[in-house]
């Protein structure tokens, strides 16, 4: 199984410049992650790429350590010397995030950017959502978003991750998915008031120079 030959793997670490660099296993890397992201506040420890802001130099750094970490599983893997070969994108972020300390980047734990559903998340944490029953009817009324009760600002994505299957496609043995439908409760106020506030919205394609209206490939926003 894929998820098993990654927990059972070997990968370098250097959390800090300071520190020397080492090997983990797979089923450690979870930890790794928790340990270096732990300087900052917030329960939001995981590191996703679901969204990222930043200068233009801090991210093509990061990009590039990406692929660094992209290319020579891939050299591994043609030379026979790996098993396995990744998938997606995320485990190779994890792994740059790791590895590389002089990389310039801030996990997002206390949800400024992205806020993730989770069960870290307690009542009370987002205005008008619980994990139990999702947006309530209030969520979004006069086109006002929710705002954390961690610092009183207001995230621009809320994600909602499914249920993810472990064995084939993870490092760790513990998910946090299962919130998907969740999203159902929220989505149609959002709907409605993007509508409602700016009709006959529309994007620039740059490449073809003319604008694209909206509802012409998301009718649900325009």
């Amino acid at each position: 199984m894929y998820g098993d030959q990654l927990r059972h793997g070997s990968f370098a670490v250097q959390l800090e410049s300071t520190y020397p660099a080492r090997m983990i296993q797979g089923d450690n890397m979870c930890n790794m992650i928790a340990a270096k992201t732990s300087m900052n506040s917030g329960p939001n420890w995981s590191l996703g790429s679901g969204g990222m802001l930043g200068d233009v130099r801090s991210v093509r750094a990061f990009l590039r350590r990406v692929n660094q970490v992209h290319a020579e599983q891939l050299d591994k893997y043609s030379r026979h010397e790996s098993p396995f070969f990744f998938y997606g994108d995320q485990i190779a972020f994890q792994l740059a995030y790791v590895r590389f300390p002089e990389i310039n980047v801030k996990v997002d734990t206390s949800g400024d950017i992205f806020f993730v559903t989770s069960f870290f998340v307690t009542p009370g944490d987002l205005d008008h959502f619980s994990l139990h029953g999702g947006c309530d009817d209030a969520y979004f009324s006069h086109n006002t978003p929710s705002k954390l009760a961690w610092h009183g600002g207001t995230p621009f994505f809320l994600h909602f991750p499914g249920v993810v299957c472990l064995g084939r496609h993870a490092f760790g043995k513990m998910g946090v998915g299962g919130y998907k439908h969740l999203y159902a409760t929220c989505a149609p106020q959002v709907e409605h008031a993007i509508r409602d506030q700016a009709p006959g919205k529309y994007m620039f394609d740059v490449d073809r120079q003319k604008n694209v209206l909206v509802s012409s490939v998301c009718p649900n926003y325009s």
